[in-house]
């Protein structure tokens, strides 16, 4: 059964003992959560926003297509708080898990899987103990895209977020830790702070940034083929240009892999979080399924069989095919495979389409709400998933974020 559920409003985001029985019955009832495109760990594209402005509403949007329509645009939504650059990477940096998807990620960089070093190199790490936590992700020995102007290798394409700053301008470093985050807003934001205080307050006061397990099976469904900017470089300030009333961007950008808004270390290290809190078989943690969307590596069934029923058991990964991927022998820098078409690519529709059928055909509502539970009940799930909002008025396009919920079927008696 397919579910869109909206973030509650902010005014009913507070926790109650009724809420805490989530914990307790929410895995009975929900077989599967899958988030797509979400963005975990927040964006730098909220950043550029609030920096610079978005010229992009010069194309027809409403809200106002020049930057002092915007200004009032940066003071009052909240969603651009909340897709600031979070500061996770800091909380958990020091974890076994955090600390090996780091080091991979400076292995992928460091040793070309194509390159008789790189080749040597990654057969002997496989098999290692610095790779016990990230098993579940297949070796850049393995292939995992064809067509696509990235490499044809499986790769995190990730940047370490502790070494790279969300921002420089004129060459002073802002982390996203929060007390850099509320001092880049203050000095250069094109809102006025006094109002961005109290959105900053309340997200470095919540358990956003923790990623806490959602305690069902999660399915994270991600783009990664394309340059996505992880850092702004300014070299000069940009409120001397918003200040008379242009559009300023960011001179150059440090990149990762993902879809042009949502950096690949968002979805992933929120997978690898949890995964690894199911492999230590910590209280009320389930397996997780990593979706890297248009990679044809390991396509198959989302469910793993157990004694002929279709659950979810083991941490894994999986290539999700997309009406986006070049056909065999073309090639693609996969334009039209972006953070905002996610919801509309009619492969990794289909796929869905096959994951719900597989489930459950007749879901039925009650007068308890979804699978069970009360409205806030559910609520109080949606808000410790952290996936952010639904409707972003920031965005050029009607697109949604999106969780889907699978309910789970009740068990014949014989």
């Amino acid at each position: 059964f397919f579910l869109m559920i909206r973030r509650p409003p902010r005014s009913t985001q507070s926790r109650s003992s009724a809420a805490s029985d989530v914990y307790k019955r929410q895995d009975e009832k929900i077989a599967l959560l899958i988030s797509m495109a979400a963005p975990f760990t927040g964006s730098t594209k909220a950043l550029r926003s609030a920096l610079g402005g978005n010229p992009d509403f010069i194309h027809g949007s409403y809200f106002g297509l020049h930057i002092e329509g915007q200004r009032p645009m940066v003071e009052t939504h909240s969603v651009l708080v909340d897709l600031l650059p979070s500061f996770s990477f800091h909380l958990y940096e020091s974890e076994p898990w955090a600390r090996e998807l780091v080091r991979r990620a400076e292995y992928e960089k460091k040793y070309d899987p194509g390159s008789e070093e790189g080749k040597s190199f990654w057969s002997n790490y496989t098999n290692s103990e610095e790779n016990n936590h990230l098993k579940w992700f297949p070796s850049p020995t393995e292939k995992c895209f064809e067509g696509f102007g990235r490499s044809s290798s499986c790769m995190l394409l990730i940047n370490d977020m502790i070494k790279t700053p969300s921002a420089m301008i004129n060459t002073q470093m802002f982390s996203n830790e929060v007390r850099d985050m509320n001092a880049l807003l203050r000095i250069y934001s094109l809102g006025k702070m006094d109002v961005l205080d109290h959105y900053m307050k309340e997200r470095n006061e919540s358990r956003v940034p923790w990623l806490e397990n959602p305690g069902v099976p999660v399915a994270i469904a991600y783009y990664s083929h394309h340059n996505t900017a992880t850092q702004l470089i300014y070299d000069r300030d940009p409120k001397s240009v918003t200040d008379g009333g242009a559009f300023t961007s960011p001179d150059r950008e440090v990149v990762s892999g993902g879809d042009r808004v949502v950096p690949n270390s968002g979805p992933l290290f929120a997978a690898s979080k949890w995964a690894y809190e199911f492999d230590q078989k910590l209280p009320g943690a389930k397996p997780v399924k990593v979706l890297e969307v248009c990679s044809h590596h390991n396509e198959g069934s989302l469910y793993d069989q157990q004694d002929g029923r279709k659950t979810i058991q083991y941490n894994s990964y999986m290539g999700v095919p997309c009406s986006c991927r070049p056909a065999p022998g073309q090639h693609s820098d996969g334009e039209f495979c972006l953070h905002a078409t996610m919801v509309r690519d009619g492969g990794f529709l289909q796929f869905l389409g096959k994951v719900v059928d597989s489930n459950d055909k007749n879901p039925t509502f009650t007068n308890a709400g979804f699978a069970g539970m009360t409205n806030e009940q559910l609520n109080d799930l949606v808000w410790r998933l952290s996936l952010i909002h639904i409707s972003e008025p920031t965005r050029l396009l009607s697109i949604s974020y999106a969780v889907f919920c699978l309910k789970k079927k009740k068990q014949s008696k014989k």
